[in-house]
């Protein structure tokens, strides 16, 4: 007896043994390592040897490799007691087991793993850490929360990287159902599946070991994987078993009853070994179970729970009950002070829950604000009240139940032994934490006692009431109860099995009811005193009959099952199989026949797997939150007879379903709980019929069913397509691309057999006002004809616009070869002052020859085919410059004629110069008025470095500069150079001495300057021409032109208004398509179909393989990249005669000559989306040019072949549809006749309307709900709107259009039509608060419209303002804006009903599906019930731009800032998403919303509002190069600026 004690307190003869040590002695390790979440999912993460477990490779004992030999011959369950080591043999086992695999796969055998299953979640990581240190192969640690969403993929990793898999069962019986796994030793290839399975091999199993193999009873997964999956496996193709208990009794059943059906269900004989008396005390040491007696203590309800009683119904959203109960439980059990705590801590965490329900309140969740104002005020009231009765931070004497006071007696006993270790166990987790809080702060304790609290994570949502604890958290604790930085565990059943807990010298067992403490847990708890001086103290009520009896059950049924074991015959071998000699209660055993199996993969459901299976199906349905999606069961049959009593139970599915499969009967069954699982397994059989679950039973989420692939592609063409794929994944999605070089201009000049070129001649006619007429017009000549005959487009030469007329001869022209040369001489001469020398050398064959004509300019079309070259071609112009002599024509550089002459300037770099007029009274140092001030006369303009070298008696020359506005495709490529070009083109002066006149005369360039924009919009036309032959276009060559022209070529169009339309149309086609072919999918399964189709990633693909992206057009034209296309050499140089003067030339020139390709960049940058956005923007080019049907004859031709091209065939799809053709409902015909009048229109079926007008939670099983006719409805009417808003504001930008078409469409403004009409009266619903909702939304929809009534004047005058009024800040126009559309569109601020605006939706794809998918018919609707809305109320000027854009433009034109983005996350509660502005990683601002667009557009008009007060604010923010201002260009850089970009539709939250 330790010194100090009071034998009269005593409760029990027994020492306290300690081991001697100080407390210096404990090794303490300085620093803790915190596992995180990732490296505990980490399959390579393990447990350092400092962290307190140090393990090697162990030596089996003798009775370890007794058990181990007789694993390897039969299967077996090892029973032993805790702490003898019976994971050892199991770790052995394995690892033989992996070694013969290894073996048998290096002779060419397939692959097989191990399996070591335990029960829960914290034993995956203790035993894979544990048979990492025995097994050389990978371990893969596998539980519920580590696979992803594609668990198919995730085996197929792990099962080829690990040989061993650690997992709970749960996770394994899941895998077994949907075929990721098979039990199979030895099985054949499996048969292949269609493309959209994922496709796998089937995996081998060679050995499984259950841990804790007394779990594996009743519904257990250990028993479902025995029983649905290894008994149906052949005998000899069975996995080896091996089964790890201590107590092969999971109930308190008979010992041998319980040992022999553990046996059948794992198909092994339970096994022991005899220990020695050595090793008995040495690794199995039992603590005898002491009794300790407490006095029972009845305690009058502390004044906090009585004041909170005060509270309970006044303040809503607490469940004041349940924080009572909880608090008397713990009062009885623990003393007035823990029942403080339990208040106090369970108030912090409603207080945090109504937090957030306040501020759902401020969004509009609350329905009455005088009854949530009231129920406020309490909730600060009671507050208020309770903190004033917190309890102090230590507990007192008084304030400690009896009980706890006698567990206090009991550690007070090991206060002199500094290695002492404990654990006590209780029933419930608020337990374990308030005891573990009073232990801590009692402070007689304090000196020796360090507690821990260990308990396991509830399954499901956690209970805001309930403690919890995270795997990493019970890891922590676990680790420095190792270590000994804590000594004392108050422990729930967690600590009970399972977990490596070293051994401990006081065990207490704190809870004695019977339903607290069955024989496992009392085996168990007891296991855990294994210490050589260990105790175990059993917590009994002084005078309770009913702990003291169940005690002596409890020691009784231990002595009878210790005794059974001891007597096991170790040599019994196993002949029965499950199925014989079962429990007589085993229903669900006897009904297994009843399992469904897909044949294809091997998948199964069973009558125990099938209700979870339909849940969770039913559960990703997408619905709104009046309709439930929950199965409905009912028992529809019960009789008995005298053999049986059968049952049979029916399921109903939710509404959103088809009508052939929302009611299931089930099969008749023994009892009611097996006939509801039969019932389910029925729905599960016929969902899979139907492929709503796919072969291997998982629910089908977004399986294409177009049945597209590149089956048809070339493997080059798949591996190309691959690749780029794989590229265009990084962070940019740039790739590098081909571009189409167009055949017809690659053509090479070959002369024919009488030595002649056939050439083809092409006539420009340009018409414009300001234009200086030429007195000879220019064309050019091709090998071959254009397909660009008649063919007008306009250029913007000087600001000014200019139409463009080509026509092409169909018939050849012949040329001599002289005249072949001459031509190509004549063709440099003229294009060479515009083009860079470098890339534009003399003597490449060019696919177009510059020849002068003897057309006037203005004639308009001209009959080329009857006309000779020699009518045509002005040769005599050609001859001139091609024997054009510069010194006889040096002469003019001094006489006034010197105005009609192009001079070259040898001095200025060889420039080209017009020539104004001469100066003959200024000399070359008199000054004259230069553009630049810089230079002060002609000699300072010179590069001559010695000026006296310049004679003084010569005249100057007035010039200008020939223009090097390369870019005249777009206006605002001249306009916004004009500023950077100012001096450059200003006036000069030039000295004669260093010039010398230029072969072609100055009208003659001046009309030239714009032939090289001529020819890059040519060789645009050429390669759309090619596109439209090679895809079988429907559409004009300018709208193709239009169609591939991406933003970033910066020419006057771009795709965008295009890809708009026709991403409008693509919607409607899939919708459409998904709806005919696919008449049983629901809208959320279609609704995911679509986003697939319709991806850009997809769009992407198509542009790819349908090789668009070669003839896009993604840069601009500018000096320094562009020159004429170079056709294919067609003969040697040496058999084209060369003129002297070039020979001489290039004879001169020290550099040897490079061939030059055919375009200076073949190659350009696009990205993923850019190519996805020409491809719609070519279908929306085909429906402005052909309408619906051309639209889809693109649509055919680019997707695929499956789309009609007459939507009208898509009935022949939906002929065998059976559609409800019976007697109505009276209130629902009724209800559609009356619609039939509001809307204008007479349903051809009006059970069509009859099924717009039902909702998802209607209970009417004649008709289907309106989701899918809503899904149509909306696609058809968002090609509606924006072919209105198209056709209607041609010049409107694309992100101008998509505002327009959002407010036009929203379900905010579709509602107020709909209540308008009155369409919600006749929606057949259940569901009261749906009513509720909408008579709230009509009362306010009524108020807001009388208010907007009364405003009618002062809106009228800001609309005024908005069109005329002039704004000094752009940003007042926008607020100005903003506000006018609050004001008129009056129904955005009110909550919306989505049923409201579904219905109308409904109506309109119901009438789309009435007339044969004729749109007309659609429109024709809209126009009488949709249309006069957004001609009042969907105007330019009362639509603002997206907050969201005007941010992005603010961003990128005024802040030029790249480093910024807008993040939306959901709360935990996902009530609320925030977004984020963030500009190099900082937060700038930030709002919640209701939806993640809502919360984009809050924040986004937040910053916007903040810019007005504070303009700088974002770019103080930046540090970007376009935030700190422009870098200078080179004085020598002359390309072109780009000032104007497009406003982006994509921009669009």
């Amino acid at each position: 007896m330790t010194a100090g004690t009071n034998p009269a307190t005593d409760p029990g003869d027994f020492r306290i043994i300690t081991s001697g040590l100080r407390a210096s002695d404990i090794p303490r390790p300085s620093k803790r390592r915190v596992p995180t979440v990732r490296q505990l999912r980490s399959s390579n993460f393990t447990v350092r040897a400092e962290d307190g477990i140090t393990r090697g490779l162990e030596e089996a004992r003798p009775y370890q490799n007794e058990i181990l030999e007789t694993a390897k011959t039969r299967n077996i369950i090892a029973v032993m007691d805790t702490g003898t080591g019976k994971t050892l043999p199991a770790a052995l086992l394995t690892k033989y087991y992996v070694t013969l695999e290894q073996d048998a796969i290096r002779n060419g055998g397939k692959k097989r793993i191990a399996l070591f299953l335990v029960p829960t979640v914290p034993l995956v990581w203790q035993q894979k850490d544990y048979l990492k240190y025995q097994i050389s192969q990978e371990i893969a640690p596998v539980c519920g929360n580590i696979l992803g969403s594609d668990k198919m993929a995730e085996w197929k990793k792990i099962i080829e990287k690990n040989g061993v898999v650690c997992a709970t069962g749960q996770v394994i019986v899941e895998a077994l159902n949907h075929s990721c796994l098979t039990m199979e030793q030895v099985t054949s290839t499996p048969a292949v599946l269609p493309m959209f399975e994922c496709i796998l091999t089937l995996y081998k199993i060679c050995l499984i070991v259950f841990d804790e193999a007394h779990h594996a009873i009743g519904d257990h997964p250990y028993s479902i994987l025995m029983r649905e999956h290894y008994w149906a496996t052949d005998k000899e193709l069975r996995p080896r078993i091996m089964g790890l208990t201590a107590s092969p009794v999971a109930s308190d059943d008979q010992a041998m009853v319980a040992i022999d059906n553990l046996e059948k269900i794992l198909d092994c004989q339970a096994y022991t070994v005899s220990l020695s008396a050595e090793a008995s005390v040495r690794y199995s040491a039992r603590a005898k179970p002491v009794r300790i007696d407490y006095q029972s203590q009845r305690s009058e309800d502390p004044e906090i729970l009585n004041s909170i009683a005060q509270f309970v119904g006044k303040v809503s959203g607490l469940n004041l009950e349940r924080a009572i109960t909880d608090s008397r439980y713990i009062l009885r059990q623990l003393g007035p002070w823990a029942c403080a705590r339990t208040v106090m801590r369970s108030l912090d965490d409603m207080q945090k829950k109504l937090d957030r329900n306040m501020l759902n309140f401020a969004q509009g969740y609350a329905q009455d604000y005088n009854t949530q104002a009231e129920s406020e005020r309490q909730r600060r009231s009671m507050f208020q009240t309770i903190s004033e009765l917190r309890p102090p931070e230590a507990p007192e004497k008084k304030d400690i139940s009896t009980k706890v006071h006698k567990l206090f007696y009991i550690l007070m006993r090991y206060r002199d032994d500094p290695s002492f270790s404990g654990i006590v166990f209780v029933q419930r987790r608020e337990t374990a934490a308030r005891l573990k809080d009073v232990i801590a702060n009692y402070a007689p304790l304090q000196a020796f006692i360090r507690p821990a609290c260990l308990m396991g994570a509830k399954n499901g949502a956690p209970d805001s009431l309930e403690a919890t604890m995270r795997l990493t958290e019970q890891n922590t604790i676990l680790r420095e109860f190792r270590q000994h930085d804590t000594n004392l565990l108050v422990a729930t059943k967690v600590a009970e099995e399972g977990l490596d807990i070293p051994s401990c010298k006081l065990v207490v067992r704190f809870d004695m009811e019977k339903e607290s403490m069955n024989l496992v847990n009392f085996i168990q708890c007891r296991g855990r005193a294994r210490h050589v001086d260990s105790k175990f103290f059993v917590m009994c009520e002084q005078d309770n009959w009913a702990h003291s009896q169940h005690l002596r059950l409890l020691k009784a049924k231990e002595a009878d099952v210790r005794a059974k074991i001891d007597n096991i015959d170790r040599k019994f071998e196993m002949t029965t199989s499950l199925g014989t000699d079962l429990p007589e209660d085993d229903g669900i055993v006897r009904a297994e026949p009843n399992n469904y199996v897909v044949e294809a993969t091997r998948a199964r459901v069973s009558l125990t797997s099938a209700i979870p299976l339909l849940h969770h199906f039913c559960s990703i349905l997408e619905v709104d939150e009046y309709t439930s999606t929950r199965p409905q069961y009912a028992l529809i049959m019960g009789f008995s007879s005298d053999e049986d009593e059968r049952y049979k139970a029916s399921v109903t599915l939710s509404n959103i379903l088809p009508l052939d499969i929302r009611f299931t009967v089930g099969q008749p069954m023994r009892t009611s709980a097996l006939a509801y699982r039969s019932a389910a397994l029925e729905a599960i059989k016929r969902l899979h019929q139907r492929k709503f679950l796919d072969n291997f039973l998982r629910p089908v989420h977004d399986t294409t069913y177009c049945h597209m692939s590149t089956s048809k592609l070339e493997d080059a063409d798949v591996s190309r397509l691959h690749s780029d794929l794989l590229a265009l994944k990084s962070k940019k999605k740039k790739g590098r691309f081909q571009i189409a070089l167009p055949e017809i201009l690659l053509k090479p000049w070959m002369p024919d057999q009488s030595d002649t070129v056939t050439v083809h001649l092409n006539v420009i006619d340009i018409a414009s006002a300001s234009q200086a007429q030429a007195t000879n017009t220019l064309g050019f000549l091709t090998v071959a004809q254009l397909p660009l005959n008649h063919f007008d487009f306009l250029l913007w030469p000087n600001l000014t616009k200019a139409q463009i007329y080509m026509q092409s001869s169909s018939e050849a022209i012949s040329l001599t070869l002289e005249q072949y040369r001459q031509s190509r001489i004549y063709s440099h001469k003229v294009l060479a002052p515009m083009l860079k020398a470098k890339l534009f050398p003399e003597g490449e064959d060019y696919a177009y020859i510059m020849v002068p004509l003897r057309i006037k300019p203005g004639a308009g079309a001209l009959k080329l085919d009857t006309l000779s070259a020699a009518e045509l071609i002005d040769w005599a112009a050609v001859d001139a410059c091609v024997n054009f002599d510069k010194r006889e024509n040096r002469s003019r550089l001094y006489r006034p004629e010197v105005a009609d002459e192009v001079l070259l300037d040898f001095k200025q770099y060889n420039r080209k110069f017009f020539a104004l007029e001469l100066c003959p009274d200024v000399g070359p140092f008199d000054p004259v008025p230069f553009g630049d001030s810089k230079y002060k006369c002609a000699a300072d303009y010179s590069t001559v470095k010695n000026k006296a070298l310049i004679r003084k008696d010569q005249p100057v020359i007035k010039a200008k500069l020939v223009t090097r506005k390369f870019n005249m495709l777009a206006y605002h490529n001249i306009a916004g150079s004009e500023s950077v070009d100012a001096l450059r083109d200003a006036e000069v002066f030039l000295i004669p001495q260093y010039c010398e006149p230029y072969p072609i005369k100055k009208n003659i360039i001046q009309t030239a300057v714009i032939f090289p924009s001529i020819l890059y919009y040519t060789e645009m036309a050429c390669r759309a021409a090619e596109l439209r032959e090679k895809l079988d276009l429907p559409v004009t060559l300018p709208k193709l032109i239009e169609a591939l022209a991406a933003p970033s070529a910066v020419l006057q169009f771009s795709y965008e208004r295009l890809e708009t339309l026709g991403d409008a149309f693509l919607k409607v086609a899939i919708t459409l398509h998904l709806y005919a072919l696919h008449p049983h999918r629901h809208e959320g399964v279609m609704t995911m179909m679509s986003h697939r189709l319709q991806s850009n990633w997809a769009l992407y693909e198509r542009g790819v393989i349908k090789n668009i992206f070669g003839y896009m057009v993604s840069s601009k034209l500018a000096r320094s990249e562009w020159r004429p296309m170079i056709s294919v050499k067609g003969w040697s140089e040496d058999e084209v005669p060369v003129d002297d003067d070039l020979l001489e030339a290039n004879q001169n020139d020290q550099t040897k000559k490079k061939e030059l390709p055919s375009a200076i960049s073949a190659i350009h940058g696009l990205s993923t989306k850019q190519i996805a956005d020409s491809v719609e923007s070519i279908i929306g080019a085909c429906l402005e040019c052909n309408g619906v049907k051309g639209a889809a004859q693109a649509l055919h031709n680019i997707y695929h072949d499956a789309f009609m091209i007459d939507w009208k065939d898509y009935t022949l799809a939906m002929k065998d549809l059976v559609r409800p053709t019976g007697p109505m409902r009276p209130d629902k015909r009724i209800a559609v006749a009356e619609v039939e009048k509001i809307i204008g229109y007479k349903f051809k079926d009006p059970w069509l309307l009859a099924e717009a007008l039902t909702h998802p939670s209607s209970h009417d099983m004649t008709v289907q709900n309106y989701q899918r006719l809503e899904f149509l409805g909306d696609a058809i009417l968002g090609l509606h709107a924006v072919r209105f808003f198209y056709f209607k504001y041609p010049e409107l930008p694309p992100g101008r259009l998509v505002d327009l078409k959002d407010a036009a469409v929203n379900n905010a403004f579709l509602a107020c039509i709909s209540a308008n009409l009155g369409l919600h009266y006749h929606i057949d619903r259940f569901s009261g608060p749906m009513d509720e909702a909408i008579a709230d939304y009509c009362n306010e929809l009524y108020a807001e419209a009388e208010e907007h009534k009364k405003n009618a004047v002062e809106r009228e005058a800001k609309i005024e303002a908005v069109k005329n009024g002039f704004f000094e800040k752009v940003g007042e126009r926008n607020r100005l804006q903003r506000e006018l559309e609050t004001e008129s569109q009056y129904w955005v601020a009110i909550e919306t009903p989505k049923a409201v605006s579904d219905v109308f939706e409904a109506i309109t794809g119901a009438i789309f599906v009435d007339n044969d998918f004729d749109e007309d018919s659609v429109w024709q609707f809209l126009r009488r019930n949709w249309l006069p809305w957004v001609t009042e109320y969907v105007q330019p000027h009362i639509v603002g731009r997206h907050p969201f854009r005007e941010l992005a433009l603010h961003l990128r034109n005024e802040v030029r800032c790249d480093a910024w983005r807008v993040p939306v996350r959901q709360d935990e509660d996902g009530h609320l998403y925030y977004a984020n502005l963030i500009m190099h990683a900082e937060v700038v601002m930030a709002r919640p919303g209701m939806s993640r667009k809502a919360a984009r557009r809050l924040v986004a008009e937040a910053v916007m509002d903040a810019l007005e007060g504070e303009p700088d604010l974002l770019r103080k923010k930046c540090d970007c190069l376009g935030g700190r201002g422009e870098v200078e260009k080179g004085a020598d850089e002359e390309e072109d600026t780009v000032v104007l970009e497009k406003d982006h539709a994509t921009m669009h939250a």
